[in-house]
């Protein structure tokens, strides 16, 4: 549980590409492991997907083998593509 100075550092804390209060800009992406759930925010990248705030892929602790699936998610968790799109599934 963080401190009221921890608290209060958070708060006031601010992306120091746009100027926004941390975690509610686009310049970041959290890169996080579906099989350990580690989670690391790095900064976007040109060739990231557009819309896209986290990519799931396995870290190198989980995947032993040198392949892995990597997957695209928008703010609100949905799955995009690496257009920034939407996936739906059919139904």
């Amino acid at each position: 549980m963080p401190t009221p100075i921890e608290k209060m550092i958070d708060a006031s804390a601010k992306c120091a590409k746009c100027g926004a209060p941390m975690g509610k800009c686009s310049c970041w992406i959290t890169l996080r492991c579906p099989k350990c759930k580690r989670a690391r925010t790095v900064e976007r990248e040109d060739y990231d997907p557009k819309n896209c705030a986290v990519i799931e892929c396995s870290c190198d602790r989980c995947n032993h083998f040198d392949s892995s699936t990597v997957d695209y998610f928008d703010a609100e968790g949905r799955q995009i593509n690496l257009d920034g799109e939407l996936i739906t599934t059919a139904s």
